[in-house]
């Protein structure tokens, strides 16, 4: 599958105040379906870090990337998470970071999704012979493989 146009589902920024443990929800705006990729796109200041995602539809998240720029109070850190939709997600629904760390700062955290497009440069074939006894081949890409 090629890669589709990637969807803002929707986003919300938090003041994290005192607390040392806190979530940040997001209300999706659009609907998620079985398939798609959702990635969550996270910033957090205060020496924060993303400790867990959830979503109402138990769909199951993975840390892809984080990084952060320092270590006091006002630096930043974005952290990438991602999952294969396997629960579909409707409007209303929310998906869920929990974060921990030193109290203050902020959280800001957006919630993407991507459909899976059917390509032709996803498979690629190729014939040879006119007797009775011709070849052929066929190339494709594996479905998590992602090609640029």
């Amino acid at each position: 599958m090629a890669i589709g146009t990637p969807v803002s589902c929707g986003t919300n920024a938090a003041n994290t105040g005192g607390s040392t443990a806190q979530t940040c929800v997001v209300t999706l705006t659009t609907a998620i379906a079985v398939g798609d990729e959702i990635t969550v796109l996270c910033g957090l200041t205060g020496n924060k870090t993303a400790s867990s995602i959830t979503d109402t539809g138990t769909n199951s998240y993975s840390s892809v990337k984080s990084a952060n720029s320092g270590s006091s109070a006002t630096d930043v850190k974005a952290s990438i998470h991602r999952s294969k939709c396997t629960t579909a997600l409707g409007i209303g629904d929310t998906v869920t970071v929990t974060y921990s760390g030193i109290s203050g700062g902020s959280v800001t955290v957006e919630v993407v999704k991507v459909t899976p497009v059917v390509d032709a440069a996803d498979a690629t074939d190729s014939a040879s012979g006119n007797n009775g006894d011709p070849s052929g081949s066929i190339t494709t890409i594996a479905e998590s493989t992602v090609a640029f």
